[in-house]
């Protein structure tokens, strides 16, 4: 028999109208709102509210105490880690730009955040992530994976404990063209390589979802 519900789902659509709704449904701190702000003046990545949540309840379903972020932008998603992990949790923040972690710190600054809760590393994290110790980590968030999708996705791998969670937004690419089979420039055949390994990968379970310009999360199981 033909399942209904599969049916269904199929034929649902996610539109503008009903992302505008889930958006405008998230709770946004004042800090928030004033970080994604900022990231519209200096063009820097900004994680939508729903993605934001996301993240948010990630980490707290984790129970984090210690998460690593590649791409600080300006705060946004920090601020949401912040929000799901720990009192005493601390958050090491990676990027290359020192004017996203001048933004991000502020970001954390104006949310009351203790500033011994920060750990912002200015760097390339090609070069960073693989001085952090391994499995030592709840939570890894990857904002841009466009410099080495699969590298980021197997250093998280070792940073993570059993139980932890990987993020990696922005899967599918500017304007999600991982999804668009004749799209196969570089950067978007490195992206949809990563999504076929990521599902292959041994002692994870992972999901893609639909949000933003898609969203990777694997779980690590061993």
């Amino acid at each position: 028999m033909r399942s209904t519900y599969c049916s269904i789902s199929r034929r649902f659509t996610i539109s503008a109208e009903i992302t505008s709704f889930v958006d405008a449904w998230q709770t946004q701190t004042e800090a928030a709102l004033n970080a994604r702000g900022r990231s519209v003046e200096i063009n820097t990545y900004a994680p939508s509210p729903t993605s934001a949540a996301l993240l948010a309840t990630l980490v707290a379903a984790t129970g984090a105490k210690a998460v690593v972020e590649v791409g600080s932008g300006t705060g946004i998603s920090g601020l949401a880690i912040f929000a799901g992990m720990a009192d005493d949790g601390i958050l090491t923040t990676i990027d290359v730009d020192a004017a996203h972690q001048s933004a991000a710190k502020a970001a954390f600054a104006a949310a009351s955040i203790d500033s011994g809760r920060a750990r912002l590393i200015t760097g390339a994290p090609q070069e960073v992530l693989p001085r952090l110790t391994d499995a030592a980590y709840d939570v890894v968030v990857i904002n841009d994976p466009s410099a080495d999708p699969q590298g980021y996705f197997d250093q998280a791998l070792r940073l993570l404990r059993v139980g932890g969670v990987v993020v990696l937004a922005r899967a599918l690419g500017e304007g999600s063209k991982v999804a668009d089979s004749g799209q196969r420039d570089p950067q978007t055949t490195a992206l949809r390589e990563l999504g076929e390994a990521a599902k292959a990968q041994e002692g994870t379970v992972s999901a893609l979802i639909p949000l933003d310009e898609g969203t990777l999360v694997a779980v690590k199981q061993a």
